[in-house]
This record gives structure tokens, C-alpha cells and sequence, in this order.
């Protein structure tokens, strides 16, 4: 009789630890649970981070290539400014214009029929 009342306060006193484990327990998980949606889902978080930099990398790239569009444009803007021969080229083909005494010769795709009259292109069937 000695064992079993001696192994039912042995049972009670494990389960009274238990009892008093669970706020313990409770407040871990409560703590646990708020440093994770703190510290990796809200709105300064892990994820939230990545994100940002992901971006950053992406603006980055986007700006080295504005910028050498950039300068490759000043380039050519400085070139029509300057360069004659420059200024020709555009004018050719940009414009289609000739210099005096040139002759043009247009050549159309045999799918195109080109209006004289009109001056348009217009598709064969």
C-alpha cells in the first residue's frame, strides 16, 4: 500500500509541475510568435527586406542603363551639332533626302505594289 500511495504523489506531483510549466510555456509561445511576425513577416521583417533589396538591385540595373543611353545619346546629340557628315547621314536616311544631281532609286518587297498617283504602298493578292 506504501508503493502505491508513494507512486500516485509521485504522479501528482509531476502533473503539478506540468500545471505550472503551462504559462511558462504559454508566454514562450506567445513571445515566439510575436518575434517571428515581428521579426519575419511585418512590415519591417526578413521577407519585407529581401524584397526591398531585390529591388534596389533591379533599380540599379535600370539606372546603368539609362545612363549609357544617356551618353550615347549626347554623343549623337553632339555629333549633329558639330559633325557634318553626321548631319548628312541623318538627313539620308531619316528624311530621304539627295544632294543635288543624285538620283533614288526606291526597291518594294514583290508582296508591295507602290500608287504612283498616291504615292502609298499597297498590298498584292
Amino acid at each position: 500500500m506504501f508503493h502505491f500511495q508513494r507512486r500516485s504523489a509521485f504522479i501528482r506531483r509531476k502533473r503539478n509541475l506540468f500545471f505550472r510549466k503551462i504559462p511558462a510555456i504559454l508566454l514562450f509561445l506567445v513571445l515566439f510568435s510575436w518575434f517571428i511576425f515581428t521579426y519575419i513577416l511585418g512590415n519591417f521583417g526578413l521577407l519585407k527586406l529581401w524584397a526591398l533589396r531585390k529591388e534596389e538591385r533591379k533599380i540599379k540595373q535600370d539606372i546603368l542603363k539609362e545612363m549609357t543611353r544617356y551618353e550615347i545619346l549626347k554623343r549623337e546629340c553632339e555629333a549633329l551639332e558639330s559633325d557634318t557628315a553626321t548631319i548628312e547621314r541623318v538627313a539620308r536616311e531619316t528624311y530621304g533626302m539627295i544632294k543635288v544631281g543624285e538620283t533614288a532609286y526606291r526597291i518594294f518587297p514583290s508582296n508591295l505594289e507602290f500608287k504612283e498617283s498616291k504615292g502609298q504602298e499597297v498590298q498584292r493578292k
